[in-house]
């Protein structure tokens, strides 16, 4: 059994490779031109579900644009399904995203 006291180097070069990689910029783009565009589908979903909610065939026309939604974007549909009181589709989105093998939390049970 060998006990060695530490020193702190291993911790502090952690956050010295954590900062170096906050201040280039990492983690503020995302890392490929399919995850760009996946961000942008993401981002324009939500404009359309906050602005137009009236418009229905937008609302699910920009969902489906998303080449891999997630957690969160399948909430966000369910809680639009339920604000509309379409149990259904809200339903189906559910069974959607558990057949993606996304399990649900929280969130998405209650508002289901």
């Amino acid at each position: 059994l060998t006990v060695r006291l530490d020193d702190g180097r291993k911790g502090r070069a952690r956050a010295e490779d954590r900062a170096r990689w906050v201040d280039h910029g990492q983690g503020k783009e995302p890392p490929s031109p399919w995850h760009h565009g996946r961000d942008e589908a993401c981002r324009e979903f939500r404009r359309v579900v906050e602005s137009r909610p009236e418009d229905w065939q937008a609302v699910v026309s920009a969902f489906e644009r998303i080449p891999k939604p997630s957690r969160r974007e399948f909430g966000l549909m369910i809680v639009y399904y339920a604000k509309r009181g379409d149990k259904h589709h809200a339903r189906a989105t559910f069974e959607n995203m558990r057949a993606r093998g996304i399990e649900p939390n929280a969130f998405v049970f209650t508002r289901l």
